[in-house]
């Protein structure tokens, strides 16, 4: 390779990024070049979500931009990046994640985001209606291979599959106090006049519920605060209700035909405004707000109440606003965020429901004019069926048209499983299915392999008790195929033994048999093996076995003919093998067949529902995010799951997997803190590592001889000594001998263990099995704390009248210097430099250095360099310091964590903190 320009960089990913314009510079330039790059940043940076996403919390449905609001009233902690504002607030605020086992659970909100400015985003909406404004780096939850996986958003493509939360939890213990203080008040008005006196329960309760769905769904406030409404239940209902819990007077309530009436009702909308939600008077302008029904809303009160209070303001909402069709339920509004908080409530019900607009004539002004309605829609039997539960509906046509659709048979299309195709295709490949028991039928299946068709929820549940019960009929029937293994072993072992078995009992056959025996004339049957050891023929049980596993698995399976199963010892042979291949089919089968079933499991019984994209847009937003704490992804719009970024992994994708290596650290004479680092192309880095290791193990076989002589010379010398000085003598020298040996040995293996070690070179980074550039997720836990690790050790710090050694470049004779300056010297001009760009951080500043800009003599394989200075900090230290004072008066001041260079008795150079050096150490010195 001549030049970097050689280097071949992956376009697949950046073609497809939006709004990481230069960190997809950096790293493109970084491919080509053979570098290293250091992301650093937020878990947040990159994605957001659009001002305007509806987000379930605990305090109700709220959009970004809101809930951004109310959580940076109180912070914790502000980090102010180019980008944006990264804050920690105080306050717990918990939305709705979802957690590994696929269910959807309550997560702490960590962290928030706001832009400061627009941003290039992607209008994502799904074919149910659900609709989301994402930048392009925010991952989102998608189907794929029967998988579940984030994917960028940018990544995306019309009518791939989408997910979204099938339900949420609904706190059944609820309860909430609307008023705590006072019950009973009264509106004044700028006049001084105070209206009527009413009264609100202390708790929400069903027919507060019931009355404010009646009102979203058909109240108005005109002439006074009035709902429409011909139907005489629902009328004398309200009336009833608003005395008996509102206190309200009867006298000042109207009953007309085409609805009720309240009288002086100010202190009423002032109730609907403030604890309900709804916006009804124009506090600029002094006046009634006009187009009321575009304002309308779910009061949080409601979507955070239990069971019970969601399904009473349902009562209502529909008794006023539903309709039913032959296909199902519908409601249409002019107000988009009824809609979807609409959709959002129902998800708590595990209700699943679509979204669509339309443009049309308001049916109930005198002046018809288009404009945008907002349409939710409910089909199926199952969901229609969960509308129904405990839905006492007052209007009897509209609970009778309920009851009707719920009977009526048929087959949904609403809850579908996407990208299943791929786990059907791999049972049919594992396990012979039974479309009659199953009840399905094999084109059905083919369908949904091919993605003609997408099977329902409740058929792939179907599916799974079906497979559950053959899979459990195969692991019975594998346990009577297992028995046989070591009949079948013992048959292989005595098939090789046979003509050396044969020939210790000539009494079974002729001498002229087993001469054709052993000269392969002739084949001896299984009857003659199975005499000779005194073994049962079992193998027409055997062929019995293989056909019950053959009607069970599509492999097929070439059976031996038995007869009456006296075969050949060939046929024998045969036998045997396509048993032990059968047998591990079997298990590989059964393993197999337990996976999908858990994967098809974990789909149909997880809180996702599967969706399609319908339609992607380009716009420009303002655009916010919110860390989640444990699951790292919330709900959004309509129930859509969003991630994370995968803004490294994707950038990691663009260096070449051939460039990929494998680093080694091998030990350096010269210093032992200081190993030398190679690198190798990947895959090299293990052969080396074992190689090394063979040769250490090699030079210690010398050894090994050398001490074998030892112990013959230390046990044969005690006996010559006895000849010539006496057993007292002897007596010393064996014991001599064996402390000798004893200390030798110990000395060994010692050395051995040191000398391994050192030979052999440590695998730092092993990219053998690599398939892509490792992308290593390093956000830290608090904004910008990887940045203050790479920038500060706060263990490790000079005092400011340190001396060091700079160099300075003279131009006039191209030659460099040196020249002694302590540290605030040389970097309090920096930092008055560089003041507007400073890091700050709780207690110290830093900064990084230009390049070229600054450089110190340091030591670098036991030689002096110019070393470049990259960054650099200040911080005031709360502790004390040491300092140390070598023989010729040099001093040095540090923290006490601070390594410094020492001597070692081997002349080698090494490391300690200095608080761990003592006099006897000898320091090492620039003169």
């Amino acid at each position: 390779m001549k030049s970097t320009k050689e280097i071949a960089v992956s376009n697949k990913i950046h073609e497809q990024i939006i709004g990481q314009d230069k960190a997809l510079e950096i790293i493109k330039k970084a491919a080509k070049q053979r570098r290293n790059v250091l992301l650093i940043g937020d878990p947040g940076t990159g994605k957001c979500v659009g001002k305007d996403t509806l987000i379930p919390t605990e305090l109700g449905n709220i959009k970004a931009r809101e809930l951004y609001c109310l959580l940076s009233k109180e912070s914790e902690k502000i980090f102010y990046r180019p980008d944006g504002v990264y804050i920690i607030p105080r306050k717990e605020i918990f939305l709705f994640s979802l957690n590994k086992e696929g269910k959807i659970v309550r997560s702490k909100i960590k962290k928030i985001f706001k832009s400061n400015n627009k941003k290039s985003c992607l209008k994502i909406k799904s074919r149910s209606g659900s609709e989301i404004i994402l930048s392009g780096d925010h991952p989102i939850l998608t189907s794929e291979k029967g998988n579940f996986v984030f994917k960028k958003s940018s990544l995306l493509k019309e009518g791939i599959p989408i997910c979204s939360a099938k339900n949420l939890p609904i706190n059944s213990n609820f309860q909430t106090q609307p008023l705590p203080t006072p019950i009973l008040f009264s509106y004044k008005g700028v006049n001084g006049v105070s209206s009527i006196n009413l009264s609100l329960p202390q708790n929400i309760n069903k027919e507060i519920a019931y009355f404010i769905g009646v009102f979203v769904a058909e109240g108005d406030y005109s002439n006074g605060l009035k709902i429409s409404n011909y139907n005489k239940k629902i009328k004398q209902e309200i009336k009833r209700i608003a005395i008996e819990n509102l206190n309200y007077p009867e006298e000042l309530i109207k009953t007309v035909e085409e609805g009720i009436i309240f009288r002086k009702s100010r202190t009423l909308v002032y109730i609907l405004e403030n604890y309900f939600n709804q916006k009804l008077w124009d506090y600029k302008k002094k006046k009634i707000l006009g187009k009321q029904s575009r304002f309308k809303n779910i009061p949080s009160l409601i979507i955070n109440s239990s069971e019970e209070i969601i399904r009473s303001f349902l009562a209502g909402y529909i008794d006023g606003d539903g309709h039913f069709d032959k296909e199902g339920f519908e409601v249409s509004s002019a107000s988009k965020d009824l809609i979807e908080n609409l959709r959002l409530v129902l998800l708590k019900l595990n209700i699943l429901s679509r979204t669509s607009k339309k443009i049309k004539y308001a049916s109930n002004t005198k002046y018809k004019k288009k404009s945008i309605y907002y349409y939710l829609t409910i089909t199926g039997n199952e969901n229609l069926r969960k509308l129904n539960k405990n839905l006492n509906l007052l209007v009897d046509y509209k609970k009778q048209k309920l009851e009707d659709l719920i009977l009526k048979k048929g087959h949904t299309n609403v809850d579908l499983i996407y990208g299943v195709g791929g786990i059907l295709k791999e049972i049919k490949n594992t396990i012979k299915i039974n479309y009659k028991k199953y009840k399905t039928k094999n084109q059905t299946i083919n369908r949904v392999i091919k993605g003609e068709r997408k099977p329902s929820r409740a058929y792939i549940k179907n599916l799974i008790v079906n497979l559950k019960a053959d899979l459990d009929s195969l692991q019975s029937r594998n346990i009577l195929f297992s028995s046989y293994i070591n009949y079948i072993e013992l048959l292989d072992l005595k098939i090789n033994t046979f003509n050396k078995d044969i020939s210790s009992k000539k009494e079974i056959v002729s001498k002229k048999m087993i001469y054709l025996y052993k000269n392969n004339l002739s084949q001896p049957s299984l009857n003659t093996l199975c005499l000779l050891n005194q073994i049962p023929n079992k193998s027409i049980e055997l062929n019995q076995n293989l056909i019950m596993v053959s009607e069970l698995i599509p492999e097929i399976i070439k059976l031996p003919k038995c007869g009456n199963g006296n075969l050949l010892l060939n046929n024998t042979k045969k036998l045997i093998s396509i048993y032990k291949e059968t047998q591990s089919k079997l298990n590989i089968n059964i393993k197999k067949l337990e996976d999908l079933i858990f994967r098809l499991n974990f789909i149909v019984n997880s809180d996702i529902f599967i969706d399609t994209i319908k339609k992607i847009e380009e716009v420009e937003e303002e655009v916010y995010d919110f860390e989640v704490e444990d699951n790292h992804n919330f709900i959004t719009n309509g129930g859509l799951i969003v991630h994370n970024s995968l803004l490294g992994q994707a950038l990691a994708e663009l260096i070449p997997q051939e460039k990929l290596v494998d680093v080694l650290a091998i030990d350096n004479p010269a210093d032992e803190n200081t190993p030398i680092i190679r690198t190798v192309p990947k895959g090299e880095g293990k052969t080396i590592v074992t190689k090394a290791r063979l040769q250490a193990l090699t030079s210690f076989k010398k050894q090994s001889v050398f001490l074998f002589f030892l112990v013959i010379i230390s046990l044969i010398s005690p006996w010559l000594i006895r000849k010539q000085y006496g057993d007292i003598m002897a007596a010393a020298a064996l014991i001599g001998s064996m402390f000798f040996l004893i200390a030798f040995i110990f000395f060994l293996n010692f050395n051995r263990r040191v000398k391994l070690s050192a030979k052999t070179p440590k695998l730092l980074i092993d990219n053998s099995e690599t398939k892509k550039a490792p992308f290593l997720d390093a956000s830290g836990a608090h904004a910008g704390a990887l940045l203050g690790d790479v920038l500060h050790d706060p263990l490790q710090s000079f005092y400011p009248t340190t001396v060091v050694t700079t160099t300075i470049e003279s131009k006039a004779k191209n030659l460099k210097h040196l020249q002694k300056l302590n540290l605030f010297n040389l970097l309090n001009p920096l930092f008055e430099k560089k003041k507007d760009n400073l890091i700050r951080k709780e207690n110290y500043e830093a900064f990084f250095t230009d390049k070229n800009e600054l450089f110190i003599l340091g030591n670098k394989n036991n030689n002096i360099e110019e070393t470049e200075i990259l960054s650099s900090n200040r911080y005031k230290y709360k502790g004390n310091l040491i300092k140390l004072t070598t023989e010729k008066g040099k001093e040095l001041i540090v923290t006490p964590e601070h390594k410094v260079a020492v001597r070692t008795f081997s002349n080698n150079i090494k490391y300690l903190k200095a608080d761990q050096i003592r006099s006897w150490h000898r320091l090492i010195t620039f003169e």
